[in-house]
């Protein structure tokens, strides 16, 4: 996790200073997020048609060895779009910019002081409050939906390795909506809009199930609408990401017109911090609610409780919907469409003129 972090900020950093155009930060973060979706997608489906199939009548996602394996087939898929992506940016570096050279020598108060600049910005604030409390919704949301297809579902192996299709699509209406709707909607519109669907998406299939208005497990009815929700969500959540890095970008450029100084480093250090804390804090949150629903180690599909399913759904549906609620309410207090940002650039380019 140390050296993908020392990877990812500047990684992330770096889109920032390739455009300062509203709309074509918004392109550069889709590309991007684009293709980590197309590439982390393939590892659930090839892992659940090929590593996790039944091994003597056991469900071969409750053997712990095929986890290993598992791990061992990500590091491969990471390491090679890593060395991808150094070797297909290598021909931007002569034209990033270049620290300014008094700017001083390095000392460890350094970052503390920095962080507490940057959080001098109304914006940032903000944002760092959304992206705390999405992440932390993600995250239960993700770490569940296993536990959810398995015991609340009943979803075979292959049948989870059937979601690579809605994934797939839902990447691709990213892809291409997502420059139309900037052109027409402000950022902190799109993402307040988006922490809303997302909730919005996590309540309504497994509310319908706890209020007893769909059909038994293994109704044909079942799975397509498990397929639209997964499309839904990857659409959603490729959004906020997507938007979510290219308006950091923008708040940089107010934090410059302030103080006169780039936080690349800072502003994105502090992103991917909350990312990793907040994703750890889901992760726990989501077992908390495996705990406090009851379900045992084990456990094989079918054989849990109703009530524990019952307790399951509403413990999910509770947690999600409220961290999103949160989130949404962050992202509307964000002051920073394309107008503001237009008028920053232009003070900017006076300051440098002058």
């Amino acid at each position: 996790r140390t050296c993908v972090t020392i990877y990812f900020i500047p990684y992330t950093a770096m889109g920032a200073e390739l455009s300062r155009d509203y709309d074509e930060r918004t392109v550069i973060a889709k590309a991007r997020i684009t293709m980590a979706w197309l590439a982390g997608m393939l590892m659930p489906a090839i892992a659940f048609a090929l590593v996790f199939q039944p091994t003597g009548g056991i469900d071969g996602r409750l053997v712990e060895s095929n986890y290993f394996t598992y791990g061992l087939m990500s590091f491969a898929v990471a390491l090679v779009t890593v060395l991808l992506c150094l070797w297909g940016t290598r021909t931007v570096i002569p034209r990033l910019p270049v620290a300014s050279p008094d700017q001083g020598n390095f000392h460890w108060l350094q970052p503390i002081n920095d962080f507490r600049e940057a959080l001098g910005n109304r914006n940032f604030r903000y944002k760092l409050g959304a992206s705390l409390t999405f992440g932390m919704a993600a995250g239960v949301f993700f770490t569940l939906s296993l536990y959810l297809a398995t015991y609340y579902w009943e979803f075979s192996s292959s049948q989870l390795a059937g979601l690579l299709a809605p994934t797939a699509l839902g990447t691709l209406l990213g892809f291409t909506l997502l420059g139309r709707l900037g052109h027409r909607f402000d950022k902190p519109v799109l993402m307040a809009a988006g922490a809303m669907a997302v909730a919005l998406n996590a309540s309504w299939m497994i509310g319908a199930r706890q209020f007893g208005l769909l059909p038994e497990n293994g109704d044909p009815l079942i799975y397509p609408l498990y397929l639209l929700s997964t499309c839904i969500s990857t659409f959603v959540i490729m959004g906020l990401q997507t938007v979510s890095a290219s308006l950091i970008a923008d708040i940089l450029d107010e934090q410059e017109l302030a103080t006169g100084r780039r936080q690349e480093g800072t502003f994105f250090g502090a992103g991917t911090f909350i990312n990793k804390a907040t994703t750890g804090m889901g992760t726990l949150l989501a077992g908390v609610v495996i705990d406090m629903a009851g379900i045992q180690p084990g456990s094989a599909p079918g054989d849990v409780s109703p009530q524990v399913l019952q307790s399951l759904g509403w413990f999910t549906l509770a947690v999600v919907c409220s961290l999103c609620l949160f989130s949404f309410w962050c992202f509307r207090r964000i002051l920073l469409g394309r107008r503001e940002h237009g008028r920053i650039l232009q003070q900017l380019a006076a300051r440098t003129g002058a």
